[in-house]
């Protein structure tokens, strides 16, 4: 269903390469995880212990609920795409480690309740009717708009030169050393929103903008701004989304090739398999195929079984952690995910998140697999709203990293710390400002370009 301004368009089919690329993602994991994770990761719990019950639920409940979501995908609407790649990203990992563990029923019911909760509520979120954004013609906040990405560039370029003296790596391997020495340096209550807002959102969309206008020089200004963010924070979600935004607007020139992303995260897993058996390479199955898809799902499910019979967190550890400073304070360590990294991985040094699902259900339980999924999809829909005339590829990196984080952490700290409110706030005076016109061209500096999908 299309809910892009205040039109409401139905589908006029269910959407079958969806469904059959969401089958062909989940068949590949099924693969991957039998014949590499569990071979190359049993020392972080991955055990194969499947059962035909399990299998058969898994793929009934997943033909159904993408089924549901096929009927009211639509590829031109960012809230569309943000839904379906948090989908694949977590539910069908979900299904397929319910089937390769064998774990218990109630996992895979909570996840599917979720997802079901957050597709109904869809098309109906999408027929509420928000204001037309007015277009300004103050010379003063259009060139005040059109300034921002370069007075981040100054900033971050500033502040490294003075915390890291300008220290530039794409070492993944050094990431934690690189987290510490952010922490000790202490940036402060400012810089500490600065850089993740900058790493999310202003240089990859900034970036996405040039290679889209085929501005090559400002691409490679904005690629190693990228670079410095990412030295000086050690946030490897900087490198890969920004990655993956190069990619999506190089690859994706029209909004239609969206419903094809199962398809290629299909492809990646299918690429991490070939490139561990032919090279022994374990560079895509470490840092995709484990990391991003099967961790993810691992802390979900434990975070669902810890709280089945524990006190629920109810946004203490999160949103209302200022709460402690009056008493209020969660029946655990003070640093939640160091406890479930040691209950999970025997590791109290490893840092366990939650998102998506064991996010809700870690905070209110069940109500939170209704409050959550209606939350969130509000959230998606004003992202709508504010780029109604911005080009899908420079949505794209907000997207991306707003999925990656959401499904590694907190929906609110997304929000709040991570950048989205501002994204939305960026995009909002874009096209009030006229950067961005109705007939899709975007202005620069006086100049357009064709941006169009």
């Amino acid at each position: 269903m299309e809910c892009n301004g205040n039109n409401i368009r139905p589908p006029k089919k269910i959407n079958i390469i969806l469904i059959l690329g969401v089958l062909a993602f989940r068949i590949s994991l099924d693969y991957a995880y039998k014949n590499m994770i569990c071979v190359l990761y049993q020392n972080y719990k991955f055990e194969y212990t499947p059962n035909n019950t399990n299998l058969i639920l898994s793929y009934l409940v997943l033909i159904i609920i993408t089924s549901l979501f096929a009927t009211v995908f639509n590829s031109r609407n960012p809230s569309s795409i943000m839904i379906l790649l948090l989908y694949i990203m977590s539910y069908i990992p979900n299904t397929s480690l319910y089937y390769g563990m064998g774990l218990p029923h109630y996992f895979l019911l909570y996840s599917s309740l979720f997802w079901f909760i957050m597709i109904a509520l869809y098309p109906f979120i999408c027929k509420i009717k928000i204001k037309r954004i007015k277009s300004t013609n103050n010379k003063i906040t259009i060139k005040c708009v059109k300034f921002v990405p370069f007075a981040f560039l100054i900033l971050i370029v500033v502040f490294s030169a003075y915390y890291n003296g300008l220290y530039i790596t794409l070492d993944l391997s050094i990431v934690y050393d690189l987290r510490a020495a952010a922490k000790e340096n202490s940036f402060g209550p400012i810089l500490s929103r600065l850089i993740p807002w900058a790493g999310n959102i202003v240089f990859p969309v900034s970036a996405a903008i040039a290679l889209k206008n085929k501005k090559f020089i400002v691409l490679g200004v904005f690629t190693f701004a990228q670079i410095i963010t990412f030295s000086l924070a050690g946030t490897k979600t900087y490198l890969f989304a920004f990655a993956f935004s190069i990619i999506g607007v190089i690859l994706i020139n029209s909004h239609k090739y969206f419903k094809y992303l199962p398809f290629g995260l299909a492809g990646i897993t299918v690429l991490g398999y070939s490139m561990y058996k032919l090279f022994n390479s374990v560079f895509i199955a470490n840092y995709i195929v484990r990391r991003v898809l099967f961790t993810t799902s691992y802390n979900c499910w434990g975070y669902i079984e810890f709280f089945i019979s524990n006190e629920k967190l109810y946004l203490r550890n999160s949103f209302m952690r200022w709460l402690k400073n009056y008493g209020v304070k969660i029946p655990y360590a003070d640093n939640f995910s160091s406890f479930m990294g040691d209950l999970l991985y025997d590791r109290p040094d490893a840092n366990v998140p939650a998102g998506t699902v064991a996010d809700a259900f870690g905070n209110f339980g069940i109500l939170g697999l209704i409050l959550y999924p209606l939350f969130m999809v509000i959230m998606f829909r004003l992202l709508d709203k504010v780029s109604t005339n911005i080009p899908s590829a420079c949505v794209l990196p907000v997207i991306i990293t707003s999925a990656e984080y959401i499904l590694n952490g907190n929906v609110f700290s997304v929000m709040l710390t991570y950048g989205y409110w501002f994204a939305l706030i960026y995009f909002y005076y874009m096209t009030k400002t006229g950067i961005v016109s109705a007939d899709r061209k975007i202005k620069k500096l006086g100049k357009s370009f064709d941006a169009s999908t």
